[in-house]
Order: structure tokens, then sequence, then C-alpha cells
């Protein structure tokens, strides 16, 4: 079979594009596959692609709608694609899929991989054309399904690698030596990108309660884009410097969890976080948002607090978290179905 796969927004090292890459590759071991990129990816994507079939980057989906999808049209008929891939985070993948079904795609799949809740008007114009064109219907979680979906879906687990993410005290020693970290030093950390959705500046204040309780803690903040600058702003007003650490991307996930005590998500809304699921294979201790959805909960010792919730309480919360014996934590994982060998059958489905 031949896929077209569709990223609707611009791939970069997050959590769609970690699922992308994954499903993509299983795919590649028994179809011939092409990548299509309504944005340029950032950084050394665009190689990894084409280490699996050709990719072409078409018009701006965002500045050049049409011209994207009559692009896109074009792309899936010229290459005679049996099957259209989309990756997106809302129901404007139903402009997609009027292109995949024009350019004669007879498999459509949308893959979403986000939970917001959809306005009325998208719910009921591009929500109703998306349930109409999409085959074959599929979510990262039953939350982000149910809100976009009409139709029965499936879900695709955002498996990780148990094996690599297992917690290691001599990776915790090295990755705080490195970082400067002494060992009775309290971390709470956060791994994603700099976004309104994840809500970093509210997670900056409830650091600074925390640091009430205890003088000794960091924070970790890994990750890059457009609210840095205004965290770096905030941590700055609160007096936080140097408390506040902000080391960029990480290449060794693995190290940075490591290196921390808890991790912190208070964000508007998620699909099913991959670093949620990769933090608690390394045991630590997680207190993320309600408005995430309770399935990315895998170990007794993460929970979830409401927003409306205070920043003290959030501060308590966090402090009071005991990780236990971290290095069971990935079996703990594994037997709740989020290793990364769990998707090679789902993946293997979706063209079945």
């Amino acid at each position: 079979m031949k896929v077209m796969i569709v990223a609707t927004t611009p791939l970069c090292r997050d959590g769609l594009t970690a699922v992308l890459l994954k499903t993509a590759r299983l795919t590649a071991q028994s179809h011939e596959v092409c990548f299509a990129l309504g944005e340029p990816p950032r950084g050394e994507i665009l190689a990894e692609l084409r280490e699996m079939g050709e990719a072409v980057i078409l018009p701006s989906r965002s500045r050049r709608p049409f011209g994207y999808m009559i692009a896109l049209s074009r792309e899936i008929r010229r290459r005679r694609a049996d099957c259209a891939v989309i990756h997106g985070n809302s129901a404007t993948m139903a402009l997609d899929l009027l292109a995949a079904r024009r350019g004669g795609a007879v498999r459509r799949i949308t893959h979403v991989h986000n939970a917001a809740r959809p306005s009325f008007w998208k719910r009921q114009t591009l929500g109703r054309l998306l349930n109409r064109w999409v085959t074959v219907p599929v979510a990262c979680s039953r939350l982000a399904g149910e809100r976009l979906y009409t139709r029965p879906f499936r879900v695709i687990v955002n498996g990780v690698s148990c094996d690599r993410f297992r917690f290691d005290p001599s990776v915790r020693r090295r990755a705080r030596e490195a970082w400067g970290l002494a060992e009775e030093t309290f971390v709470l950390g956060h791994v994603g990108r700099f976004d309104p959705q994840k809500n970093h500046l509210r997670l900056i204040r409830i650091f600074a309660e925390l640091v009430r309780r205890r003088e000794d803690a960091c924070l970790l903040l890994f990750g890059e884009g457009e609210t840095e600058d205004a965290c770096r702003r905030l941590a700055a007003e609160l007096g936080l410097e140097g408390k506040v650490r902000f080391p960029g991307l990480t290449d060794e996930p693995e190290a940075a969890y490591a290196a921390m005590d808890a991790m912190a998500m208070p964000s508007l809304f998620e699909g099913l976080p991959l670093v949620g699921v990769e933090a608690q294979a390394s045991g630590l201790p997680c207190v993320f948002s309600e408005e995430i959805t309770g399935e990315v909960k895998i170990l007794d010792e993460s929970i979830f607090l409401p927003l409306t919730a205070s920043d003290e309480a959030w501060a308590e919360a966090i402090l009071t978290r005991n990780p236990g014996d971290r290095t069971q934590a990935s079996d703990r994982v594994r037997a709740a179905g989020f290793d990364e060998s769990e998707m090679k059958g789902q993946v293997r489905g979706l063209y079945e």
C-alpha cells in the first residue's frame, strides 16, 4: 500500500512529532510511505523522514490554506497513494481530508493528538465534515477521540521505550552533577514546548509557593517556544533567578527525569501527554491538571488537581509526593500497556 503521511503542524521536538515518527517507522516496515508537510520541519527531522521515504514541503497550511489543499491533492494523485494518514489537533483536519478525497485516497485516517474543546462553530461545520469524510478515525486517548468524533474510533497508545526510561541511580547522580545540583536539592521539572497550552507561567507561580516551603528547591524547564521569554521575565520578577533554570531542548530526557523528584503539568488541555508516560516510566510522581485525561495516570503516586486549586495547594501536593521504589516503575508502565511495542499491532491494524 502507498501511504501519504500528512503533518498539519510544524514538526519539532514535541509529542505529536514523536508519535508521528514512531507510527511512520512502523508503517514503513510493510508499506511504501511518503510525507506531506504543511509547514517546514525544525532541526534534523526532515532527514529522519527522508530515511523512510520522500518528503515534500507544501505551501503553508496556515497562511495559504487553499494553495496547500490543492498541492496536497495533487501530490496524493501524482503518487497514486491508496491511503492518507493525517496527524493533527483539531477538526481543521477536515480540510486535509477533502484534499485527500479529491486526490483519490480511498483510505483516509485522521490521528488526533489533542483534547482541546472545539468551539460550537468548529463542531457544527468542520467537525461534521471530518466525521463524514474520515474512514478510519484514530485518537491518542479516549478523551481526545470523544471530543472530535461522533462515530466509533480507535485509540493508539502513546507508547514509550520502558527500558530506556527505567530509573538508574547512577544516571541521576551524573545528571545532577552536570547541572550542579546537590543530592538533597528538591528538583521539580517539566518537559515540553513553551506554549500557552502548557501553562508555564502558572507553573512558575506554583514553584514560587513551593520555594517558601523548600528554599533549596529548583525548577528545570526543558524545551523552547513562544512563551519562554515571558517565563524568564516572570521568574526574575518573583526573585527566582538561579532557581528556575531553562536548559533548552534535551536529547536525553531519561537523564532529565532521573534528576527530578517530581513533575508538574498544569496544562490547559492535552491529548495524552507523552512526557507524562515517560516520566512515570522513570518512577517520577506527577501532578497533572484535571484538564488532562485520567488515562495518563499509571502510578499510584501521580495525582490530579483542578486548575482552580490555589498555588499553595499545588505546591503542597508536589512536595508530599512519595516516589517509592523508582526502579520498578517502568515494569508498571509496561504492564499498563504503554510500552511502545504495543503500538506495532495497533498501527498494522489501521491498514487491514
